[in-house]
């Protein structure tokens, strides 16, 4: 009798207490290899077509601190004690905004701890946890001017963000993909933002109110993390571009 058909390693019927027979082994490992490349080859197709986030920091190392006055309208922000640098917007840790926290102390002249989010020189303190971190100081308010100005009204087409998290909290924290982190910000209370398109394909940021106001109704919501186009009054303010729409004067895009 021929050993060969008889010997179980020759029999190609897979059995899991013996050892795998050649053909499968062969079958597997060019299997393993295919597989190896095919992963490989999509990956750097994936990263070299993935578009560029842009360049944004969260400065999470070590608290920093800032001085100034706080004010609520039309976001509440920290007006520096320095007239060359615009205002800033202040928040809570997490996807909350600061409001309840910063009410005993605005328009009074303060020391904030927390942490910068900077994105092409737009920034935002997060503020740290502890009491400590809302300082009152002695010395008087700033008389800075907040009267808004360079009042007309402008179309423009982008997308309706967070603040804190386009700012540098998350990469990219912009698109379909991050729509429904952007919505839940918003909700509770972080910084509406529109990422305006321009034709050299750079952003402008603007605090985004709809109807005088950045508390956002279910409706406004439902255009967060669109691609829109509006019609809006455009103001500056401590150095911020603002802009105050409406439901009505915000469609989707259809491009």
């Amino acid at each position: 009798m021929d050993n060969s058909t008889s010997n179980p390693q020759n029999d190609e019927f897979y059995v899991g207490y013996l050892p795998i027979p050649k053909g499968y082994r062969k079958f597997i490992n060019a299997l393993l290899v295919t597989l190896f490349l095919w992963i490989s080859a999509m990956s750097v197709i994936i990263v070299t077509t993935m578009r560029d986030p842009g360049y944004a920091r969260w400065e999470t190392g070590a608290a920093q601190q800032w001085t100034g006055t706080l004010v609520e309208s039309p976001y509440p922000m920290l007006i520096p004690d320095d007239s060359t640098k615009p205002a800033i917007f202040v928040v809570s840790m997490g996807k909350l905004g600061a409001h309840e926290r910063l009410a005993p102390f605005y328009d009074k002249h303060v020391t904030l701890s927390g942490y910068e989010l900077n994105r092409d020189g737009r920034l935002l303190i997060e503020l740290e946890d502890e009491e400590s971190a809302i300082a009152l100081e002695s010395s008087v308010p700033t008389t800075r001017s907040q009267t808004p100005v360079h009042v007309d009204t402008i179309r423009l087409t982008g997308e309706i963000i967070d603040g804190k998290c386009y700012l540098g909290a998350m990469k990219p924290g912009d698109g379909v993909g991050h729509r429904s982190c952007a919505v839940l910000c918003i909700r509770g209370g972080l910084p509406p933002m529109f990422a305006a398109e321009t034709p050299d394909g750079s952003k402008i940021y603007y605090l985004l109110m709809i109807d005088g106001s950045t508390n956002y109704s279910e409706e406004s919501l439902g255009l967060v993390g669109r691609r829109v186009s509006l019609t809006a009054k455009h103001s500056t303010l401590l150095g911020l571009p603002i802009l105050d729409s409406s439901n009505s004067q915000i469609t989707l895009h259809e491009n």
